[in-house]
């Protein structure tokens, strides 16, 4: 998505062969059971070695993931933060990882940890909360900070 958003050739960096399937892989997101076949069936098609260049040591890529690393920089604004403890695309310790690295930088972070709830619907379950909690920042309310209670 980098070489689409911020132009970014990938000509140096993905092989020829599969620069179909990596364009199909990189415009794809996991929103629906089919687009996850759709994408599945692209991944499988990209070769274990469908690099030419190693992304984290090849610029402009390198700076990019740099900057677009989660907790590189302080977030000054607070964060609402749902994950699905089912999610099997976006795993439950990841998301808790970067949640205890905001709150170590001291941003504000309110957690919505949702048992049996996939990658799926984890958007439209929380939605509600998370509407809740933008029109309670709009309306000048303090954010809330889940930060002491962030599971290990």
């Amino acid at each position: 998505s980098w070489s689409h958003k911020f132009g970014y050739p990938i000509e140096g960096l993905v092989a020829p062969a599969v620069r179909r399937n990596y364009a199909t892989v990189a415009q794809s997101c996991s929103e629906s059971f089919v687009s996850d076949i759709e994408g599945y069936l692209a991944e499988r098609r990209l070769r274990k070695n469908f690099l030419l260049a190693d992304p984290t040591k090849t610029e402009p890529w390198r700076g990019q993931m740099a900057r677009n690393t989660p907790g590189a920089t302080r977030l000054t604004a607070p964060v609402f933060m749902a994950q699905g403890l089912a999610d099997k695309i976006v795993r439950p310790p990841i998301t808790l990882s970067y949640v205890r690295r905001l709150c170590r930088q001291g941003t504000a972070v309110r957690l919505v940890l949702m048992p049996g709830v996939s990658h799926h619907v984890i958007a439209r379950d929380s939605a509600g909360q998370a509407v809740a909690w933008m029109a309670a920042r709009f309306a000048g309310g303090r954010a809330p900070n889940d930060c002491r209670g962030v599971p290990r």
